[in-house]
């Protein structure tokens, strides 16, 4: 038999009724939320079995939380995400190319309208901070697993200023 849930968002405005088995898992209710809401994908899902309660985890079932038919499940909306592999090959991208711009092309940002030839120390310097980015990268690419699948698009421009401007 099928649990009946009825789910509001956090504001406790009703958004839908969905139908799903007690053995179903939290991924499972999102799944059937996106099919009545196109607009809530699933990565932009958070969903409570309070209003301000915490986010229950995807793998948790209806039966072990307790959840009964007629029971409300709330929602909250996180907004537009972008992936985690995206976000770092972003934020690792900017700086052996604004420190590349800085070192080849001094002119451009000091008073100084001479282009005065690099040293071999800032030479060095530069091959350096590229070589650590570079495997920054690669890494982000093709070796690290993340644990999470998303993060809000909102949180990319903090991450980028703090690696391309610091």
């Amino acid at each position: 038999m099928n649990i009946k849930l009825n789910v509001s968002t956090i504001k406790n405005v009703p958004l839908c009724t969905i139908c799903v088995a007690p053995t179903a898992i939290i991924k499972d209710v999102k799944l059937e939320i996106a099919k009545t809401r196109k607009s809530l994908r699933i990565e932009r899902q958070s969903l409570r079995s309070e209003i301000k309660g915490k986010d229950i985890d995807n793998n948790a079932t209806l039966k072990s939380l307790g959840f009964e038919n007629g029971s409300t499940i709330y929602v909250k909306d996180l907004g537009p995400q972008i992936g985690w592999r995206t976000v770092y090959l972003i934020e690792y991208l900017g700086p052996p190319i604004i420190y590349a711009i800085f070192a080849c092309k001094p002119a451009l940002f000091y008073n100084n309208p001479q282009n005065i030839p690099m040293s071999t120390a800032a030479c060095i310097a530069l091959i350096c901070w590229t070589v650590h980015y570079v495997k920054r990268l690669y890494e982000s690419a093709f070796v690290h697993r993340f644990s999470h699948d998303t993060m809000p698009l909102r949180n990319l421009f903090k991450n980028c200023g703090y690696y391309w401007f610091r």
